[in-house]
């Protein structure tokens, strides 16, 4: 992942995750209002936009965060933001760390598995192979 950061470093630090086939950018309203109060990290997620590493998986994607927001950020932040896949790793961060954030805003996750998908998503995908 490659991280962004606005505003003062001494804030509250407040990670925005964006969703997928998207990138950072999308935040940059709320970055805009935000970043007075707040010390905002915006991470591009691997696989997305400029970000040349290829997404793994979603547990993958939440390791790395915990091992940024402990190495960089003394191990804890004032809140976590995600949005769609952003919401996800978000999820999955704090089902591993849950004292990492004072909160959290989870936007557009799914809170539990869509088997009945993942049975139609592998056939699909050998469909598609080709193209």
């Amino acid at each position: 992942m490659l991280y962004h950061h606005f505003g003062d470093k001494n804030k509250p630090p407040l990670v925005l995750l964006h969703g997928g086939g998207i990138s950072c950018w999308m935040w940059e309203p709320q970055i805009e209002k935000l970043k007075e109060d707040f010390h905002i990290i915006a991470p591009i997620i691997d696989g997305h936009d400029i970000d040349e590493g290829l997404f793994s998986t979603i547990s993958d994607a939440a390791d790395r965060l915990i091992a940024y927001i402990n190495d960089v950020l003394d191990g804890h932040i004032f809140a976590l933001c995600g949005f769609s896949l952003g919401a996800q790793i978000a999820l999955e961060v704090l089902s591993k760390r849950p004292s990492i954030a004072n909160f959290a805003i989870i936007e557009s996750a799914l809170t539990e598995p869509m088997g009945w998908l993942s049975d139609l998503a592998l056939p699909m995908v050998g469909l598609s192979y080709g193209l």
